[in-house]
């Protein structure tokens, strides 16, 4: 059996915080002129009622296989999907067909289907809105997760069309990016997806977890907060707003984080069916987080404990240091503490020691959806100078045609501009790529020159100095959550 490339997600356990995805998650419309290519396969099972949509767009089919052809199109997942999907995705990632059930069943209306027009679904891809931070502002971007083939309709390109129409529906409803983790990445280069950024485990002994000092025998910089600090206390649900007020300041410092939505803020609290604990450390005046941890706790030998964090963020670095004692709090009977970062995690640049392990690391793939919307909703660290920079960007891309062509891109104090060219503009350095190829350079993963050297990206001296001082990125790009 041929082994069929999957965005990861996780149907591997119930997720017992789908509380949290409730009807104000936002909701895509649906063009039915720019849904995607209707194909063939042989051989499907109808069910005994009909599944189509009338939002549902078809185009001319083609075959696989030598069987009798069955048209398929991309719709929205209903009830009567779920044991089909189950099914697909309990085969394609060997999890139990009730736990992928349980998964996907709060999801329905983010989750797309392949579908026949009477019969069950072939290909599946659950779709999950929230935006991601670039140049300190969250940009509108889908996540992708749980991409099956049916073990019976592998090796004809549906997982291919399935992300062709999904993000053609995408790019109709003006999202900027999609990201995603994929276990094969050949197939989500076909379609755009290229590297952008890191998720890295790392371990080390709490035990040996402290505070660095400067030169002098002190704390570094200790006028830096202007915040009296309070104490710590476990978090409630009615402290989720603060946390996530928390979270964003922690976040929009960094290239890659995600801006949660409420999918993702649910896994912080239960991962994997293992609830976190949260704990707080606020304000002396009780009315601003600075810090916050959520953790678990793992019983070893002899009465000892592993712990892993699940999430944390800081204000600035007085409270990160109170954050990093807190740890250290656990320390008596805590050994291996484990979390997720980058190349490295800010909290690290606090420790005395470096004594962090990366255990494993991960590349994950963004594709810019919708590139005029992407290049004006990031944020552009020339803007907040005063500079003014124009790069002339001549972007190829095969699926996604309204992305094709000559852009200008102005970053002013104002923030930043994008607008079709008619003709070449010699006077302005260009910049020339494939879709794929920007993604690293707009992510901050590489810089110009860097991607240029992979033959991403392509320009002459000035064009690659333009766009590193555009984007100014290199290596920062990283995001610690999984979906």
């Amino acid at each position: 059996m041929r082994r069929r490339p999957a965005a990861r997600g996780d149907p591997d356990a119930p997720n017992r915080a789908f509380q949290f995805c409730g009807g104000n998650i936002h909701r895509y419309s649906t063009n039915p002129a720019t849904a995607g290519i209707k194909r063939h396969f042989p051989g499907a099972v109808p069910y005994a009622r009909s599944m189509s949509r009338p939002d549902t767009a078809t185009h001319p089919a083609s075959t696989i296989g030598t069987a009798p052809a069955i048209p398929v199109h991309l719709r929205h997942t209903n009830e009567a999907d779920l044991d089909a999907v189950a099914r697909m995705m309990s085969l394609a990632f060997g999890a139990p067909v009730d736990g992928c059930r349980e998964w996907i069943n709060p999801l329905r209306e983010h989750n797309r289907v392949l579908a026949p027009e009477s019969g069950p679904p072939v290909a599946n891809a659950l779709t999950i809105p929230m935006g991601q931070y670039f140049g300190g502002k969250s940009v509108p971007m889908t996540g992708i997760a749980g991409v099956a083939v049916s073990p019976e309709h592998r090796g004809g390109g549906l997982a291919q069309q399935l992300m062709r129409e999904v993000l053609t529906e995408l790019h109709a409803s003006g999202i900027s990016l999609s990201t995603l983790y994929a276990s094969t990445q050949s197939l989500y280069r076909k379609v755009g997806y290229e590297q952008a950024g890191l998720r890295a485990n790392y371990k080390l002994d709490l035990r040996r977890l402290t505070p660095r000092r400067d030169h002098a025998g002190g704390h570094a910089d200790p006028a830096a907060s202007a915040v009296p600090v309070g104490s710590w206390r476990e978090l409630t649900e009615g402290d989720h707003p603060a946390v996530v007020d928390c979270y964003r300041t922690f976040a929009r410092r960094e290239n890659g984080l995600l801006d949660r939505g409420e999918y993702i803020w649910g896994r912080v609290r239960v991962f994997r069916d293992k609830e976190q604990t949260g704990f707080g450390l606020w304000s002396a005046d009780n009315t601003s987080l600075l810090a916050y941890v959520y953790l678990y706790q793992e019983r070893g030998q002899y009465g000892h404990f592993n712990m892993s964090l699940q999430d944390l963020a800081f204000r600035d670095a007085p409270a990160g240091r109170e954050l990093m004692k807190f740890l250290t709090s656990f320390s008596t009977t805590g050994t291996e503490l484990t979390f997720a970062g980058g190349a490295t995690h800010p909290l690290l640049m606090l420790a005395e020691l470096q004594l962090a392990q990366q255990t494993s690391a991960e590349v994950w793939m963004t594709r810019i959806v919708h590139l005029q919307n992407a290049l004006t909703a990031r944020g552009y660290a020339a803007a907040a100078t005063g500079q003014s920079l124009e790069l002339a960007l001549d972007v190829q891309d095969a699926v996604l045609p309204g992305n094709n062509g000559r852009w200008l891109l102005q970053v002013a104090s104002t923030g930043a501009t994008c607008t079709k060219l008619d003709s070449p503009s010699p006077k302005v350095p260009t910049l020339s790529c494939t879709i794929g190829g920007l993604v690293p350079v707009y992510s901050g993963w590489q810089t110009a020159r860097q991607a240029a050297a992979a033959g991403l990206v392509w320009g002459d001296d000035r064009a690659l100095s333009m766009a590193d001082a555009v984007f100014a990125g290199g290596g920062s790009s990283w995001c610690v959550d999984f979906f």
